[in-house]
């Protein structure tokens, strides 16, 4: 348990963590967070332990679910106990419901002039075309001058990234916050994500 702060100021707050060891070093983290405007990331956690739990892992795969969105303060806790740790990559999940992708879908930037590594992008980027048919569009190259000489992000992957933590968000809502929460009504799921999604939210 940790304290932060919060729309209702200042309250008790809990990361729940789970992790799968790898066979040999390194660590890939996947967060979400489940106070969140939309459950789809939760579920998905969900969805992804049993898989984890049945298969041999190369790397040690660790599944956290933060709290205090509003104000960051489960992904800043989460920032400094991942900053002192061996870690390849944080994917943080955000709205995955949206109807329509807003680029880019993979958000890499921090509260400060770091980046997330091109080969953590563009894995994840890969990865997200040949399983969802989801293409990823990086920002043009003045919007990313303009990024690093003011650095500002209202995401939730800010605070590891500015702590040195390799993170990106994968977000249908780009890098803004999502609108609303609930499913769209168009929204295609796999029948067992949506059930769960419903029986979630």
């Amino acid at each position: 348990y940790f304290s932060g702060r919060t729309a209702f100021g200042t309250q008790p707050l809990e990361n729940v963590v789970a992790s799968r060891a790898g066979l040999n070093g390194g660590q890939v983290v996947v967060v979400s967070n489940r106070d969140a405007p939309s459950v789809a990331g939760t579920a998905l956690m969900l969805e992804l332990a049993p898989v984890l739990a049945s298969e041999s892992l190369n790397r040690t795969v660790t599944l956290i679910s933060t709290s205090g969105e509003i104000g960051a303060a489960g992904a800043t806790q989460l920032a400094g106990e991942l900053s002192s740790q061996p870690v390849d990559a944080v994917i943080m999940l955000g709205d995955l419901t949206s109807a329509r992708a807003r680029q880019p879908v993979v958000v890499p930037w921090s509260g400060s002039d770091v980046v997330a590594p091109p080969l953590l992008r563009a894995t994840l980027a890969h990865s997200l075309h040949a399983n969802a048919g989801i293409g990823n569009r990086t920002t043009v190259f003045g919007g990313q001058l303009a990024r690093l000489a003011f650095p500002f992000t209202i995401t939730p992957q800010a605070p590891l990234g500015t702590a040195g933590v390799p993170a990106v968000l994968l977000s249908l809502s780009g890098d803004r916050l999502p609108q609303a929460s609930g499913l769209p009504p168009d929204t295609n799921l796999p029948p067992a994500t949506a059930n769960r999604l419903r029986r979630l939210g």
